[in-house]
C-alpha cells in the first residue's frame, strides 16, 4: 500500500476509535473470521467487501447499513478531502462494487 493511503487508513483508524470505542474491535473480529485481515486492511482492498460485513452486521438493512459506513469510514474521507458530496458518491461505488474506481479515488485524493 503507499504511503500516502497508510497514512489515510491510519487517520481512520484515529478517527473511528475516538468517535466509537471498542467498535474496529468488534468489526476486525468479524472481517479476520470471514476474510483472514482487519477491517481497515480490507476496506483499503475491497471496500464493497467490507460494505458487505456492515450489511450483515445488520442484518440485510441496507439503510442502517448505508448510514454507518457512511458515518464510519466514508465520511472522515470527505471530511479530510474537504468534499461533503464525496461520501456519497463512494458509497455509491461500493454498492456497486465498483471496488477498483472506489480505490482510484482514495489514490487521487491521497496524492499531494
Amino acid at each position: 500500500m503507499p504511503p500516502m493511503l497508510e497514512n489515510l487508513k491510519t487517520y481512520l483508524s484515529d478517527y473511528v476509535s475516538k468517535r466509537v470505542p471498542g467498535f474496529l474491535s468488534l468489526l476486525n473480529v468479524i472481517c479476520t473470521t470471514r476474510y483472514g485481515k482487519d477491517c481497515l486492511s480490507l476496506f483499503f482492498e475491497s471496500p464493497s467487501r467490507l460494505y458487505l460485513v456492515f450489511l450483515a452486521y445488520y442484518r440485510g438493512d441496507a439503510l442502517s447499513a448505508d448510514y454507518a459506513f457512511t458515518i464510519a469510514v466514508l465520511s472522515p474521507i470527505a471530511l479530510l478531502a474537504r468534499d461533503p458530496g464525496l461520501a456519497g458518491k463512494l458509497l455509491e461505488l461500493v454498492k456497486l462494487g465498483r471496488d477498483p474506481d472506489f480505490l482510484d479515488v482514495l489514490t487521487k485524493l491521497s496524492d499531494p
